[in-house]
């Protein structure tokens, strides 16, 4: 054995720096926040489009499968990657909370297919096959949205993921519903600079955030 085994716990001097490094970039002023105000009206929003019928959006790491449409017990789900909880991140920090009706106008078209024109962005990259199906969604995240070129890291507090191996029409809807929630609400988000990114996958780092939005 070249190395011994890790050990299953580090010293309590560990998880306290990393705590006070949360803390830290917690109170920061260099942090971009949003006001508690706009993030109460996203959440709003989010519960409306849930109970409506616009479609919703689902991470799933399948790049073959962005843009695609796919139907669970009557209800539309798009295949999509962080694009669309950046771009709601970037709306929510200036201000900006779309109302019902312009989701509606950004996401459903005519004949069951996707509108002319697009404003969620669906994917950073598309490939042509992508491009050259009518059924697929096509709005890609515009630079001004992109927070990875602005040099930030785009985390979420409670995690989105609910082992979507299978496909989405085997999943209950309720879970996917819940994804969704905590994918598009701002008050489930924080940016950090992506040379520190590794530390929105810590536990300890990620407890004060979560505290917070419990609070």
């Amino acid at each position: 054995m070249l190395l011994p085994e890790a050990p299953s716990n580090v010293s309590t001097e560990f998880t306290h720096a990393l705590s006070t490094l949360a803390e830290l970039w917690g109170r920061s002023k260099l942090r971009p926040k949003i006001d508690s105000k706009i993030e109460y009206k996203w959440r709003n929003v989010i519960d409306e489009w849930i109970e409506s019928d616009i479609p919703l959006l689902i991470r799933k790491n399948n790049g073959n499968d962005k843009g695609s449409v796919h139907t669970n017990e009557g209800r539309k789900f798009i295949i999509v990657d962080n694009s669309p909880a950046q771009w709601a991140y970037a709306l929510a920090f200036h201000g900006r909370v779309p109302e019902l009706g312009e989701i509606r106008d950004w996401l459903v078209g005519e004949d069951n297919l996707p509108p002319t024109v697009e404003e969620i962005p669906i994917a950073m990259v598309l490939t042509a096959n992508h491009r050259n199906d009518p059924t697929r969604y096509q709005m890609r995240l515009l630079p001004e949205f992109n927070l990875n070129k602005l040099g930030w890291k785009l985390a979420h507090i409670e995690s989105i993921g609910i082992r979507m191996a299978g496909d989405i029409e085997r999943i209950e809807v309720e879970r996917l519903k819940t994804h969704f929630r905590l994918l598009m609400s701002p008050s489930n988000m924080f940016v950090i600079p992506k040379h520190l990114a590794g530390l929105a996958e810590v536990p300890e780092f990620l407890e004060h955030f979560r505290e917070r939005l419990n609070s």
